[in-house]
C-alpha cells in the first residue's frame, strides 16, 4: 500500500531540545506522526544556532530548512519586508513575513508531480495566511491549518493595552486587516486545529467550520514533591527575551513585589533577560537566566504568578505550573482555555491589590493555598491528555487524506 505523503510547513523548526512552547508542541506531533506509516517532509525556518540541533533525519523525516541568518538572505529579507514592517495597510496586518512567504511558495511551485503530498499542514498563523496560494498550487492535497494562537485576538489585546492614541489607531487598522485575512485564509482549509476550546469557539463564531482542538504538548511536573509549608518563594518563568514575559515580570516587581514584606523572594526564570529586567536583581529578586530544569524551583515555591498583559491562546507555562500543584495567581489572559475556577483551582488576580490580597492570604494560611494548587493539578491531569489528542489528530490526517 502506498504511504501517504505529508508536507508539513512550519514557521519554526522542530528538534527535541527546542525551548519555546510552540516548538515543543510542533516537535511532539511531528515526531509522533513519524512513527506512523507516513512519508513526511518538513519545510521550516531556523536561525544559525539551531542548525546543528535539527534531528529530523534521525526520525526518518525529510526536511528543507531555510536559515534566516544567512548573510545574503538576511539583507534580502530586510529589504523584502519593508512593506510588512512599516505599512499599516499591509493586507495581512503586518503578520505574514514576505521573505518567508516567497521561500515557501517558491519551494511549493518547484515540487515535482511525484512529490505532490496527500496532506499539507500549515503550522502557525503566519504560514496559514498562505492557505489560498498553497491550495491553488496543490489543489488535490488535503489542507490542514494548526493555529497555536488566534493571532487577531492577540493583536486586539495589544490595541487595548496601547496608551498612545496614534499607535492605537495604527494597531486598530492592523487588527482589522489581520482578522479579515486570518478568517478568510482559514476558510480554505479542510480542517483547522486550535490549542483550546475557547479559540475553537471564537473561530466557529467567525464562520470557520471543521475546527478541532489539539491538546498542546507540555512538560508535566506532576512528579514533583512540593513543600507543604510556606517558603515565601514566588516564581515566574518563560523566555525572557519575549516581550509578553519580561513585561509581566516587570509589572509584578514594580507594582506588587516592592510592597511585600521581607518574608518573600521572587524568582524570574528564563533565558536572555533584558537589561531593564536585570537592573532589579538583588538578594530578594533573583533573575536566573536559562536553567536546565525548573523542577527544583517548583518543589520549593509557595506560588506561581503570571500577570500577563498580552498574548492569546493557551499558555503552556500555566499548564506546566499547574501540573506541579503549585498555587497559580493569574488573570483572564493567563487562564485562557483552561477550565479552572477562581479559588477552587487557581487564584484570579487582575490588579496589584488583588495580588497583594492573595499573597497575604497565602502567607497566613498556606494549607488552603496548597489545597487549591492540588485541585489545579487535577484539572490538568483530567483535561489535557496530549497522547489521546494525538490519536484524534492522526485519525483526521489519515482518514481524510486523499
Amino acid at each position: 500500500m502506498k504511504r501517504k505523503k505529508i508536507l508539513w510547513i512550519s514557521r519554526y523548526v522542530a528538534y527535541d531540545t527546542v525551548r519555546h512552547a510552540g516548538g515543543q508542541n510542533f516537535n511532539y506531533y511531528l515526531k509522533q506522526m513519524s512513527k506512523e506509516d507516513f512519508d513526511i517532509c518538513m519545510v521550516a525556518f531556523c536561525n544559525k544556532e539551531e542548525i546543528q540541533r535539527i534531528d529530523s533525519e534521525k526520525y526518518g523525516i525529510k526536511s528543507h530548512v531555510f536559515c534566516m541568518e544567512d548573510e545574503y538572505a538576511h539583507l534580502k529579507q530586510k529589504y523584502i519586508n519593508l512593506e510588512v514592517r512599516y505599512s499599516p495597510f499591509n493586507r495581512h496586518g503586518n503578520f505574514c513575513d514576505n521573505y518567508v512567504a516567497k521561500k515557501i511558495l517558491k519551494y511549493t511551485k518547484n515540487l515535482k508531480s511525484c512529490d505532490y503530498p496527500d496532506v499539507v499542514i500549515l503550522h502557525w498563523t503566519e504560514i496559514g495566511l498562505l492557505a489560498f496560494e498553497i491550495k491553488r498550487l496543490l489543489p488535490n492535497s488535503r489542507l490542514i491549518i494548526i493555529e497555536e494562537d488566534v493571532a487577531f485576538l492577540g493583536l486586539q489585546r495589544s490595541v487595548n493595552n496601547t496608551k498612545s492614541l496614534f499607535l492605537k489607531s495604527l494597531k486598530r487598522i492592523k487588527y482589522s486587516r489581520l482578522k479579515k485575512a486570518e478568517v478568510k485564509q482559514l476558510s480554505y482549509a479542510d480542517e483547522v486545529f486550535t490549542t483550546n476550546y475557547k479559540d475553537r469557539d471564537l473561530l466557529v463564531m467567525n464562520g470557520i467550520k471543521r475546527v478541532n482542538v489539539l491538546s498542546s504538548y507540555y512538560y508535566s511536573m506532576s512528579h514533583t514533591e512540593r513543600e507543604r509549608i510556606f517558603t515565601g518563594k514566588i516564581i515566574f518563568f518563560g523566555a525572557m527575551n519575549r516581550e509578553e514575559n519580561y513585561k509581566a515580570a516587570l509589572w509584578f516587581i514594580e507594582r506588587v513585589f516592592v510592597r511585600l514584606n521581607e518574608n518573600w523572594e521572587f524568582f524570574v526564570i528564563g533565558n536572555k533577560p533584558p537589561e531593564e529586567l536585570m537592573k532589579y536583581k538583588s538578594s530578594k529578586i533573583h533573575i536566573t537566566g536559562f536553567v536546565d530544569t525548573v523542577d527544583s524551583f517548583f518543589e520549593q515555591a509557595s506560588c506561581f504568578v503570571a500577570p500577563l498583559l498580552t498574548g492569546a491562546g493557551i499558555k503552556i507555562k500555566i499548564l506546566e505550573a499547574m501540573s506541579s500543584g503549585t498555587p497559580i495567581l493569574t488573570n483572564s489572559i493567563g487562564i485562557e482555555g483552561i477550565p479552572a475556577k477562581d479559588r477552587e483551582s487557581y487564584f484570579h488576580c487582575d490588579t496589584p491589590e488583588d495580588y497583594m490580597l492573595v499573597l497575604n492570604e497565602i502567607e497566613r494560611n498556606y494549607g488552603e493555598a496548597y489545597r487549591i494548587g492540588m485541585n489545579g493539578k487535577k484539572i490538568i491531569r483530567n483535561n489535557f491528555n496530549y497522547e489521546n489528542s494525538f490519536k484524534r489528530f492522526r485519525q483526521i490526517v489519515c482518514d481524510g487524506a486523499k
